[in-house]
């Protein structure tokens, strides 16, 4: 049975307690007929809901978002090391109950696994590469073009950053999925201390002077008969930049032009005509495993 909160709602307004950020309202109540809801609860938040060990820990540790809030049950064991951290830095910490965590974990992912904590926190916002000091002992970028999928997206971070790349770029050219909790989930939280780059404008441009300052441009492409005819000779340059393309249309085509190579991936059988290629994620790795080869 559902109850009228406008009463409640109208005193929150009263007290001024709304924000102009996010207001949830998570309701424990006794769905009892004979009578009222014996406790309402309201859980203000400021910015979006980051859920997980992994990425509220790496949140906590990297210092890239500002966190509001650090909400726990405390039936959950494995919380007690991140809010030791959180308590250290001066962060709020709350207890709540594991359900209103599956609501507040909601917003992000409808079926999201928090394992006992979320963190309210700002939103993640790329840096414009341009704008960051080039360490020189730096050798392979990975730009991304246009992933759509979440999960794609973090798992690309997770592989790029295990496999020793040292910047991930998203040009803001080429629509990606924004840097949701989503993703750093899926990136096992590896998005918090590892996040990406942004360039804000002209990416061909950007390759270009990439290009005059010595940098090896590779392009990524699916398997065929034309990308079997051009065999793939390695780079000798010491600094590369892998070009990855979208998860259905792939490398744009305008791209093309600015690659002094291309790279794909050997079937190992032949394939059925719907099966044209790897996820992007695996096929991310397997290349960055490439390129790491042709340098030892």
């Amino acid at each position: 049975m559902d109850y009228d909160l406008t009463p409640y709602l109208f005193q929150m307004i009263l007290k001024g307690r709304f924000s102009s950020g996010n207001l949830q309202i998570l309701r424990r109540m006794s769905f009892n007929k004979r009578r009222r809801p014996s406790n309402v609860e309201a859980i203000f938040t400021q910015g979006e809901i980051l859920s997980g060990i992994h990425p509220v820990q790496m949140a906590l540790k990297a210092k890239n978002r500002k966190i509001h809030q650090v909400m726990y049950n405390p039936g959950s064991k494995r919380t007690e090391t991140l809010l030791e951290l959180a308590f250290a830095r001066g962060i709020p910490i709350k207890q709540v109950a594991f359900a209103e965590l599956n609501i507040l974990a909601s917003q992000a992912e409808k079926k999201a696994v928090h394992q006992g904590v979320v963190a309210d926190v700002s939103r993640l916002i790329p840096t414009d590469i341009r704008n960051e000091d080039v360490d020189t002992r730096e050798n392979l970028w990975v730009l991304l073009c246009g992933l759509k999928d979440p999960m794609n997206v973090g798992a690309v971070i997770r592989s790029c950053y295990f496999m020793g790349v040292n910047r991930v770029i998203c040009p803001a050219e080429y629509a990606q999925c924004p840097l949701s909790p989503v993703v750093s989930k899926a990136s096992a939280g590896v998005l918090e201390i590892f996040p990406p780059f942004s360039i804000s404008h002209d990416v061909q441009g950007f390759l270009h002077d990439q290009i005059q300052s010595g940098w090896d441009v590779i392009g990524s492409e699916v398997y065929s008969d034309t990308a079997q005819a051009s065999e793939y000779h390695p780079s000798t340059k010491p600094k590369r930049i892998l070009i990855l393309g979208s998860e259905g249309s792939g490398m744009p085509e305008e791209l093309e032009p600015f690659c002094q190579r291309f790279i794909h991936i050997k079937p190992g059988r032949d394939l059925d005509p719907c099966v044209d290629s790897l996820n992007v994620s695996v096929a991310a790795a397997l290349l960055i495993e490439q390129l790491r080869h042709d340098h030892k």
